[in-house]
């Protein structure tokens, strides 16, 4: 019998202001791209495909025109179904940081709902130019802020430290059949096929140039929490990103994907 593949065939990242919703019985993933994103923050996807050398390739862009309002990955005849959370049982300290064993965890993706509001608070299917629907994959955190996010109630409240979060979330395909398969579609239209040999990267960026302090997660507003009154609102901004290169390289913290554990984007 051949060896049961373990690497994923695709690799999905998601970079910038997109949240991450999974139906109560785990069997498929939502990615809502948020539409009323700050200016500049431009929305396009990237695919990478591996050569017979193993090495990535361009293969294809989509820039926001070409982007449909509905996206999907039909995935088909592997040995597990459905979606999971990578190291959910890890241990997490957004204060102090990272650990080589947890830092994929997918513990890091801030969930709007079990941790900053522990209620619903509500999604508009409006609010998102694009969803994106996966039924099989594993979701992780692709990368860490190295700076803080900082969260206040209300408009005249005072910033608070919340902590290191994912700024780049991932979703992992692994295609581990003969027979496998992972049918990527931008509306009627297929863009790729994978099976069990192939190795695709699909990057998908709702964001700008990287500046710290910013308050681009406030813009999650316009898809979500019309469930929280105005008073109870939590506003967004970061602390100031380490030494770098002009412009900064770094994800910044307030420009962060997120994930919602209990609303799903409705009408």
């Amino acid at each position: 019998m051949p060896p049961i593949n373990t690497r994923p065939n695709v690799e999905i990242t998601l970079d910038g202001l997109q949240l991450v919703f999974v139906d109560s019985q785990n069997k498929k993933c939502t990615v809502g791209v948020l539409r009323n994103a700050p200016e500049g923050h431009g929305f396009s996807i990237s695919v990478l495909k591996a050569d017979a050398a193993g090495i990535l390739q361009p293969f294809t862009r989509l820039g926001e025109a070409d982007i449909k309002n509905n996206l999907k990955i039909s995935v088909s005849n592997t040995s597990k179904t459905g979606v999971s959370r990578r190291k959910m049982d890890a241990a997490i300290d957004r204060e102090a940081g990272s650990t080589p064993d947890n830092r994929d965890s997918f513990r890091w993706v801030v969930d709007f709902e079990s941790e900053i509001y522990h209620k619903p608070i509500g999604a508009k299917k409006a609010g998102f130019v694009s969803l994106f629907s996966i039924n099989n994959g594993e979701l992780l955190a692709r990368s860490l802020s190295k700076n803080k996010l900082l969260i206040k109630r209300g408009m005249k409240g005072s910033f608070q430290e919340f902590g290191t979060v994912a700024t780049k979330t991932g979703i992992d395909i692994v295609l581990d059949q003969p027979n496998s398969k992972a049918v990527f579609k931008n509306g009627n239209q297929t863009v790729f096929t994978a099976d069990s040999t192939s190795t695709f990267q699909i990057n998908i960026e709702r964001l700008c140039q990287k500046e710290a302090g910013g308050s681009d997660a406030d813009s999650y507003y316009t898809a979500i929490g019309d469930l929280v009154p105005d008073p109870e609102k939590i506003f967004f901004s970061s602390t100031p990103l380490p030494p770098s290169p002009t412009p900064p390289i770094d994800p910044d913290a307030a420009c962060l994907p997120g994930s919602m554990s209990r609303s799903k984007p409705g009408s």
